[in-house]
């Protein structure tokens, strides 16, 4: 088995890693910071893919998000989803960056784990979107179990999932 040079591996490594904690850092900076408009990126294509997988009509307000009066629900910034878009990111990036010799073949690798994160975080959205809207359609709530409980169990579940 071949030893592994830390240090070596440390300065070989050490600006990519910091590129990568910097880009969560300002997702996380954007994202707090950012309404309705500023995360049409990522509500849009999640508002567009709950409307074709499950059929609801949704509207833009603006300074709110997406809003569908029919199911009484708003795809608001609060359900961007940025949050699991860089721990997605970032498990991406540190998980295998190592195993690149090449300077082009890491950025190859963060640019791809990026954009993976980024249509995983649509996909998770939407399923999520979907489930809570059927799940408050069918009344899971009772006792201790609220609906802002039963939505943030359904989060956790699906992200965890995913």
């Amino acid at each position: 088995m071949a030893r592994i040079d830390v240090k070596q591996h440390l300065l070989d490594n050490v600006a990519y890693y910091l590129l990568i904690l910097l880009a969560a850092w300002g997702l996380k900076y954007h994202y707090s910071r950012a309404g309705a408009e500023e995360l049409a990126w990522v509500l849009v294509p999640t508002a567009g893919l709950v409307e074709l997988i499950g059929g609801i009509q949704f509207a833009y307000e603006a300074h709110t998000g997406f809003i569908s009066r029919e199911c009484r629900i708003i795809i608001a910034p609060a359900c961007a989803g940025v949050n699991f878009l860089i721990i997605a990111f970032c498990m991406a990036a540190f998980s295998e960056l190592h195993a690149f010799a090449r300077h082009r073949a890491k950025l190859v690798w963060l640019c791809s784990g990026l954009l993976s994160a980024y249509l995983l975080t649509i996909i998770a959205n939407a399923i999520r979107i979907l489930i809570s809207i059927y799940s408050h359609q069918i009344n899971l709530q009772t006792g201790w179990l609220t609906a802002a409980r039963v939505h943030r169990l359904e989060g956790i579940v699906i992200y965890f999932f995913f």
